[in-house]
């Protein structure tokens, strides 16, 4: 089917209606929120993620920039000893440029069009992407290398014309030229809150964040804050048969020792509540131009919304948060306001 002509009875016309007006519903709701946002003064801010949905438009109208024997993936490393497998086609970038990176525009354009600060996930991606073989162990794959200078030097025109702050996800393994290149094309790359608190010669110290990073405590690929403090990304691992259970339990004491030694420093007790909030106004006293609060971080929730590695074993993206803004606890709005005088 992919490969053929569709005729009019080859797709349920209701299938075809429904994700029209998903996508109105969802671009309206983002304009109207951002319209809303600017005349208050407050910037939106979106992701672009690091690849499309192998059964996307973009993936379907233009066949000929996407390597469909492969999937993007990661290599093993200590977190995910078989590695990851990601289960979505890798674009060509040979074909990629010859076509002048045509793809990349238009997302930067649209996203740009609402978002007032975008954050490129995986940016490390502009450079080079892990293959694997359809149907492989991520072990057998191999990087595919991409002009790290060409795109950036898109992302900055069309940055520019937006009048837009880039934020790079640059976590991980990072080679040492991506963070580079964001630093010379004026970038900014990210700082994580949990560095400190997991290891006990830090914990005493105060979170810091330089002028070149947003702040934060965590990604949609990281535990909620709660979570990481109960262990409960460690325990997760552990079910999902990632890592080595003696490994997870090392990390686990120290980590513990961490929380202790960084509420004890702080004259706080070792709840969650009390160490998000100290630590999310240290944050905000930063050096940082942004500090980004993840909502569910608010109000103690310790379930993720994705778990890394997974697709079908977890419920991801699927879940109801727990509060809407409005009905969000009244602490909530006091902790935004301390981090927010800290600015």
């Amino acid at each position: 089917m992919r490969s053929g002509s569709l005729g009019a009875t080859d797709v349920d016309a209701l299938i075809v209606r429904f994700h029209c007006v998903a996508q109105w519903l969802a671009h309206t709701q983002l304009d109207e929120l951002a319209t809303r946002a600017r005349a208050r003064g407050i910037s939106l801010g979106l992701d672009l993620a690091v690849g499309t949905h192998p059964d996307a438009f973009d993936v379907w109208s233009e066949q000929h920039l996407y390597a469909f024997g492969s999937s993007v993936g990661a290599p093993p490393d200590a977190f995910f000893p078989s590695g990851q497998v990601w289960g979505f086609p890798p674009p060509i970038p040979a074909r990629a440029r010859d076509d002048g990176y045509r793809q990349l525009r238009a997302a930067l354009r649209h996203h740009l069009s609402i978002a007032s600060l975008l954050r490129i996930d995986h940016v490390m991606g502009l450079l080079r992407l892990f293959w694997v073989p359809a149907g492989a162990s991520a072990a057998t794959g191999t990087y595919v290398y991409a002009s790290l200078d060409e795109q950036l030097a898109i992302v900055c025109l069309e940055a520019h014309r937006a009048g837009a702050t880039i934020v790079g996800e640059n976590l991980g393994v990072v080679p040492p030229e991506v963070d580079a290149a964001l630093a010379r094309h004026g970038l900014l790359g990210m700082t994580i809150g949990y560095s400190n608190i997991e290891d006990v010669e830090r914990a005493e110290q105060s979170l810091t964040a330089p002028a070149t990073d947003i702040a934060t405590f965590g990604t949609h690929d990281m535990p909620t804050f709660a979570g990481f403090v109960h262990g409960d990304d460690l325990t997760e691992r552990i079910a999902l048969g990632f890592g080595d259970p003696d490994d997870a339990r090392d990390i686990a004491i120290r980590r513990a020792a961490a929380l202790e030694v960084a509420a004890a420093a702080r004259g706080i007790g070792p709840t969650v509540a009390a160490m998000f909030r100290a630590m999310s106004i240290e944050l905000g006293a930063s050096a940082s131009p942004w500090v980004v609060l993840q909502l569910e971080d608010l109000w103690g929730e310790r379930a993720p919304q994705n778990v890394p590695g997974t697709a079908t074993e977890r419920p991801n993206w699927l879940r109801r948060a727990r509060h809407s803004l409005g009905d969000a606890p009244p602490e909530t709005a006091a902790l935004l306001r301390d981090v927010a005088e800290q600015r």
